[in-house]
């Protein structure tokens, strides 16, 4: 039994970033290329993670300010974030200046951002998202965007 919206928010928090980094973890690591191809086809254009689901996240995101454990479970989901997306950038390099510590910390941005844009703005649909998202990584790596 739950224990007030604090709980509930908790518990949804949870288990929608562990539901999230699950997938992630389970896309084949062999091939750096196929790997962020199923990366972005899950993180990005995944059809699950509609502009519902992103608002309410969105929400607790917000709460997540205010609130010990959610600010917690949270940060320990966007640190996963970016340590995956480390070591991806660490197998592919980085364009010269950029360590993949900090690419992985732009890339996670840009992926921030991308989903925010397809809530908020009128016409910025999962394929622009996408689209944007690859060539901000591809920048980042110093290849063209594909």
């Amino acid at each position: 039994y739950l224990q007030g919206k604090g709980a509930i928010l908790e518990g949804y928090l949870d288990q929608l970033c562990r539901q999230i980094l699950d997938r992630i973890h389970a896309i084949p690591t062999d091939d750096p290329d196929d790997w962020f191809t199923e990366f972005v086809t899950f993180f990005i254009g995944n059809p699950w993670i509609t502009s519902g689901r992103m608002s309410v996240a969105m929400e607790i995101f917000g709460l997540s300010v205010h609130h010990d454990r959610l600010r917690r479970i949270k940060a320990n989901y966007d640190l996963e974030i970016r340590r995956i997306l480390e070591v991806y950038f660490r197998k592919v390099g980085c364009t010269e200046g950029i360590s993949p510590s900090q690419a992985a910390e732009i890339a996670q941005a840009l992926e921030a951002g991308m989903k925010f844009n397809t809530v908020f703005q009128d016409g910025y649909d999962v394929d622009r998202a996408r689209t944007m998202f690859v060539a901000g990584v591809r920048a980042l790596t110093g290849a063209r965007a594909s």
